[in-house]
């Protein structure tokens, strides 16, 4: 990380950013979210992709295959490609935090117990993770789960 950029943490561990410009406070944010929250990124983007099941087995298998029929990866992806210039810039920087991190610091243990590699954090992992959490939180799930009981039930 940049010399430019200070990352303090205050007595709550809630990380303040001071950068000379604001593509060095998105690169800050990037850094300090993998610091932070490097495991929980890789389940929302393995879930996003229907890739959970690589780590956890069978138990994995129906939630993959409800978000691959989803399709947020791909959307992601083509959001990405219809960012502004300014906003893929930030994207970017952001995913360059993360991935300088990563280079240098260990991962978090969850990697090693569970011999999951790290795949570099891409641009459109970011809205991925958007996606996901919105999903997740969202209406989408109990919308699901009241279509499966009127399917059962009739």
């Amino acid at each position: 990380m940049s010399t430019a950029i200070q990352i303090h943490r205050d007595e709550y561990g809630i990380p303040h950013i001071d950068a000379s410009s604001e593509s060095d406070v998105w690169f800050a944010m990037g850094y300090a979210s993998a610091e932070d929250r490097l495991w929980q990124m890789e389940w929302y983007r393995r879930r996003g992709t229907g890739r959970w099941s690589e780590i956890v087995g069978v138990s994995g298998l129906d939630a993959d295959k409800l978000f691959r029929r989803f399709g947020l990866d791909t959307a992601s992806q083509n959001d990405a490609e219809e960012l502004t210039l300014e906003t893929l810039d930030m994207f970017q920087s952001y995913a360059d935090g993360v991935n300088d991190y990563v280079q240098n610091h260990e991962l978090p243990p969850e990697y090693s117990l569970t011999g999951t590699a790290w795949e570099k954090w891409e641009i459109w992992h970011s809205i991925l993770v958007f996606k996901v959490r919105h999903v997740i939180m969202g209406k989408q799930l109990p919308k699901i789960g009241r279509l499966e009981l009127l399917n059962r039930l009739g």
